[in-house]
């Protein structure tokens, strides 16, 4: 049900019950029930699964490109995180990034842009989903498009 119609429900149903509806002459402030008090709504926002720790596994291109990953995430603050991502490809690139997450359906939601340099081809865009034992994702930028999927490191 959409949140502003159950809220609207909500409204109505405890209003309706938080006055005297039966006649007119118990409604003079000397009624004999007791008024309800109102039921406060809250809103449950999904939890989050614990995204902090080290990653591992591969990246791979649609060019046939690709190599080891691992990475490593700290919580910086609600929804935020440092990771340091060491990608091979023939040599060992190290990159940090700023993750801004959201929850989504017992998943950290992320994506945004990162600039890896000139000599790592620019600004890459990305979209990744992490769970309590996956990371994945998609980049492009600097010609390629590819993915990434890693696992909770032992």
């Amino acid at each position: 049900m959409h949140k502003s119609i159950a809220l609207l429900l909500a409204v109505f149903l405890i209003g309706g019950l938080s006055g005297c509806q039966h006649c007119n002459d118990c409604c003079d402030g000397a009624s004999s029930q007791p008024a309800v008090a109102p039921v406060p709504v809250k809103i449950i926002e999904p939890a989050m699964p614990l995204v902090t720790g080290k990653w591992t596994g591969r990246w791979t291109t649609t060019n046939g490109h690709g190599g080891g990953l691992t990475c490593e995430t700290k919580e910086t603050g609600p929804n935020k995180w440092e990771a340091l991502f060491v990608a091979e490809f023939g040599y060992i690139g190290r990159y940090s990034v700023k993750l801004d997450g959201k929850p989504g359906n017992g998943e950290v939601l992320f994506g945004g842009k990162v600039d890896l340099g000139l000599g790592d081809a620019g600004i890459f865009n990305w979209t990744g989903k992490a769970n309590a034992t996956e990371f994945i994702g998609q980049f492009e930028g600097g010609g390629e498009k590819g993915s990434f999927k890693m696992t909770r490191a032992k």
